[in-house]
């Protein structure tokens, strides 16, 4: 089982400077793992088509091995 302080790792990892992650919340609903980014700017952690998002979203499944995780953005 991967902690939640591995999780902030990954997205610390991924987030671009000036993206300003306040939090990184992970939880178990139904489930499925879903973990929670809340950024100042979540379109910079995003990305300009999306590709940081998936990338993030790749690594967790990687890491945990549950193809149905999910990862979700939102604002601070």
């Amino acid at each position: 089982m991967v902690n939640a302080e591995a999780f902030r790792a990954l997205v610390e990892e991924h987030a671009p400077w000036g993206t300003g992650v306040s939090s990184v919340e992970v939880a178990r609903t139904g489930g499925r793992l879903v973990v929670t980014v809340t950024a100042d700017n979540p379109t910079l952690f995003i990305g300009s088509d999306g590709s940081r998002l998936r990338a993030v979203r790749r690594t967790v499944r990687q890491l945990t091995g549950d193809d149905t995780a999910r990862v979700t953005v939102k604002a601070a």
